[in-house]
């Protein structure tokens, strides 16, 4: 099977990874998928990830390189183990985080393909028929989960629109029944980028209309859906009044006009006006904007829980509102819900709120930082001065050149306290101590440095 030691050429075709030539050869994978045994919710074939007894040690010795918080040791571990996914997955964000964006989404790919290995014709066969269904809470599927996002944000991030957008419809039909990524708030928006505003109609029908006892019943209370909604509207509304009408073109189901859409989504979620207009750059403190603004209703706070969906929502999607014309689009919906207001109407939707609460309950665990494509990267000058690094932006010893107790990076406590701090921060950094403390046994880092070492030099031989 793929799990065995015989060597598979790398640039076998897959349906995700598109694989490079620079790549090194698939020696022992150790994943495999595998039908599984335990009953599922609703329909599909449900399959697990499953990793053989040698798998299973490298991910020790990861545990391990991981705890010493040095990332050459990480790094030595990807040089043993080049399709070992939990150490592709961590060089990436050692490599994000230092501005080597280009190595981080390499990694990220072939983490991909390593999982693509190891996915068997009875496993693709259901999922290019979408009854694939793989349980994320079996612990050994949560890294299939984290793989496929953050490939997803990865070819997002490069304006892949498309490709992202299929990933998120991956993620969700694999865990309809829970949606654990939070593929929901992913999917509209990627299908705004790609301009596929039926895609996104659909969805809000579709999600509108299921029945209380659904699991994904909650999905329509996302407020991101909601302003999508109207903004996918709004452009269907532009493009047929600058296009004239086709006769040979079948009707589409009504739709509620664009403005109505909107003002409806701000009056279930009042809150999200300030913090798009804030996230967008838009002058909120005089003007137009300021004079609304200052009314009660939009500083009406939702659940702590909603407010987090909100917060997704913003980050996520605020880019799309920036442009002037949908600006100019964001402040008549706002103009016509406050004169709806003075007039008496009560707009808000119990329904919707009972959805969005629900939501704010499933979704409690995203991380808001996941949804943005804003990098954080370790400044260069910081880099610089805490070690000095290769070509590659992760710091590279050389294998046969040995690591005493001397190469632990051990902070200079006299150094500028600034500078100090800083430095304190990055993982591969030891705390400064007092001359002697320093502990006369073996320090545990090069000790496992030095096991890592003598591997790759079995291995080389």
């Amino acid at each position: 099977g793929r799990g065995g030691g015989h060597s598979t050429k790398v640039l076998r075709k897959t349906m995700i990874a598109s694989p490079k030539d620079t790549w090194p050869n698939v020696k022992h994978l150790g994943i495999s998928m595998r039908l599984s045994d335990r009953p599922g919710v609703g329909g599909g074939s449900y399959f697990d990830v499953w990793f053989d007894a040698d798998y299973a040690k490298v991910q020790e010795q990861f545990y391990a390189c991981v705890a010493t918080n040095d990332p050459q040791n990480v790094a030595d571990l990807s040089h043993l183990h080049p399709y070992h996914v939990d150490t592709l997955l961590q060089m990436s964000d050692y490599q994000s985080q230092m501005g080597e964006h280009a190595a981080s989404n390499d990694l990220i790919e072939r983490a991909v393909y390593a999982l693509e290995l190891g996915m068997n014709q009875s496993f693709l066969g259901a999922l290019q028929g979408g009854s694939a269904r793989v349980d994320y809470h079996y612990q050994g599927n949560k890294v299939l989960y984290h793989v496929l996002f953050r490939h997803m944000l990865s070819v997002g991030r490069r304006g892949c629109n498309r490709t992202a957008l299929e990933l998120s419809r991956l993620l969700l039909s694999l865990s309809f029944d829970s949606d654990p990524m939070g593929a929901v708030c992913c999917l509209d928006y990627y299908a705004l980028r790609c301009r596929h505003f039926a895609l996104v109609t659909k969805l809000y029908d579709f999600f509108s209309n299921l029945p209380s006892a659904h699991q994904m019943y909650h999905a329509a209370g996302v407020p991101s859906l909601h302003f999508s909604y109207a903004l996918s509207l709004w452009h269907v509304s532009n493009a047929s009044q600058s296009q004239p009408a086709s006769s040979s073109s079948s009707p589409a189901a009504p739709q509620p006009p664009p403005l109505e859409a909107l003002v409806a989504a701000l009056a279930n979620f009042p809150s999200a006006l300030r913090k798009l207009l804030v996230k967008c750059n838009v002058t909120v403190g005089g003007g137009e904007w300021a004079a609304l603004l200052e009314r009660p209703y939009f500083e009406q706070q939702a659940d702590g829980k909603v407010e987090h969906l909100i917060d997704i929502f913003v980050e996520r999607q605020h880019t799309l509102w920036k442009p002037t014309q949908v600006m100019a689009f964001l402040l008549k919906a706002t103009k016509s819900l406050c004169q709806r207001l003075d007039a008496g109407e009560r707009l808000m939707d119990r329904d919707v709120k009972v959805k969005s609460e629900r939501a704010g309950r499933e979704y409690a665990h995203l991380v808001t930082a996941n949804f943005s494509d804003a990098v954080t990267v370790i400044p260069a000058d910081v880099m610089r001065e805490a070690q000095g690094f290769g070509d590659g932006g992760v710091p590279m010893r050389d294998p046969r050149g040995g690591m005493g107790d001397d190469d632990v990076n051990r902070l200079d406590a006299n150094a500028n306290p600034l500078l100090l701090f800083l430095q304190s921060m990055l993982p591969w950094n030891a705390a400064p101590v007092e001359d002697g403390n320093m502990d006369a046994g073996i320090d545990p880092d090069a000790q496992l440095a030095r096991q890592l070492q003598q591997q790759m030099l079995e291995e080389d031989d």
